[in-house]
Formats: C-alpha cells, structure tokens, sequence
C-alpha cells in the first residue's frame, strides 16, 4: 500500500502527499550502495546491447583476419582477437542482444506462468493445491536439460523456441516459491482487515497478497537470469 508523506505549509494545516509503492522501492535503492552497483552494472550492459544494434553488424562478427590472430588487448581491439582473427569485443557486443533475450525472456516466461499458478495454489488451496503441486512433482522429475532438448526437439530450432523451451523447465520453482509466500502472507491481519471491508477474494489476492509475496520472487529472478543465459 502507498504511504503518505507530510509537508507543511506557512498558511494552514499540514497537507499529506501520497508516495507511491514504486517511489517507496525507488528510495530504498538509493540509500543501498550494493542495489546502487548492481543497477549501474545492468544498465551499462543493456546499453552494450543497444549499441550492437548501432555499431556493429553481422559481418564484423564474423569477419575472418589471418594477419591478426590472437592479439593481445589493445586500443584497436580491447578484448584482443580469437584464434580466426576475428575482434572479441565486437563479438561480446553482438552477442549480448541474445544473452539478454535469453536470460529476461525464459524467465519473464517462468515468472509469469509460476506466479499466476502459484498464486492460486497457496490462496485458494483445497483440491486445486493438491493437483498443482503434484503436477510441479512430476515437472521436477524430469532433469531439466533433458526437457529443455526435447522441447527444442519439438518445437523446432530459433530463438522463440528456445526462450519457451528454457522458461518451461522454470516454472515449477516459481510455482513452489510464489504458493510459499503467499501461504505466508494471506494469514496477516491486513488481509482480514480487507476482508471485513467486504473485498472480494479476488481482488484481496491481486491488491494485498501478491504485492506483498513479490520479494523473495525478485530475489529468484535475479540468480534466475543468469542461470538461463548460461544454459
């Protein structure tokens, strides 16, 4: 829920201005030098990214020099060049666009599929419960490479078909996850506060207790996107 903040004024009383959960999340990260760090890390690598598109094209990546093999650094080539002669820079530019297709899009994949069901899971429970989690059971047995090779058997070859591939074997961690913070959030007294008010359960799930279950999922995603770009 948003808060309010207090300012006074010279002529009345005080006035109260409402803060936005996003400007709450926005102020906690400036004051955490680590949060700091790892948002400017991220923001120059999408920033590599975008200027692959600009600077440099497939031809630079594959272009062959015999006259300049395995150079080391230098102001031409800052990340030297590979037993072909090609520039490794310029091949870690153009390839960064997939490693972040990869890495947001199989998870963003997960992570919206596991949430929803997950969500529903731990706050309706009963019948429903049970047969997701059995479901997530026999998604857990299966080694997750196997099933990523033969999604990607089925599906056929491209970089869609890998993203879904990827994101499937995904989902049962997030469903586990997301129904265990939301068993432990919809017992707080906010939530029967909102029910005695007459919310729906609905609306309850969507306003009260997913916001509040989002923090360990965050906390997943985040080891999550690298361990999709290494696979």
């Amino acid at each position: 829920m948003s808060k309010k903040a207090a300012f006074a004024t010279p002529d009345g009383p005080i006035v109260y201005k409402k803060r936005s959960r996003l400007m709450e999340t926005w102020n906690s990260l400036k004051t955490n030098p680590g949060a700091v760090f790892g948002l400017i890390v991220v923001a120059l690598y999408i920033l590599m990214m975008l200027l692959s598109f600009v600077l440099y094209t497939r031809e630079d990546v594959v272009a062959i020099n015999g006259k300049e093999m395995f150079l080391r650094p230098s102001a031409q080539h800052w990340f030297g060049t590979d037993e072909k002669g090609r520039d490794v820079f310029t091949r870690v530019m153009y390839g960064s666009r997939y490693s972040l297709a990869v890495g947001f899009g199989a998870v963003g994949i997960g992570l919206i599929i596991g949430v929803i069901i997950g969500a529903i899971s731990g706050y309706f429970g009963g019948g429903v419960d049970i047969l997701i989690m059995r479901f997530c059971d026999v998604l857990s047995a299966i080694p997750g490479t196997l099933l990523c090779m033969v999604l990607v058997a089925a599906l056929g070859p491209g970089l869609i078909n890998l993203l879904v591939s990827i994101g499937v074997t995904s989902i049962a961690g997030y469903i586990r996850l997301a129904r265990a913070s939301v068993l432990a959030t919809r017992g707080n007294e906010y939530v029967e506060a909102a029910r005695a008010i007459g919310m729906s359960e609905v609306r309850i799930a969507l306003t009260q207790v997913l916001p509040n279950s989002l923090s360990p999922l965050i906390v997943a995603t985040s080891g999550k996107i690298a361990s999709c770009i290494l696979s």
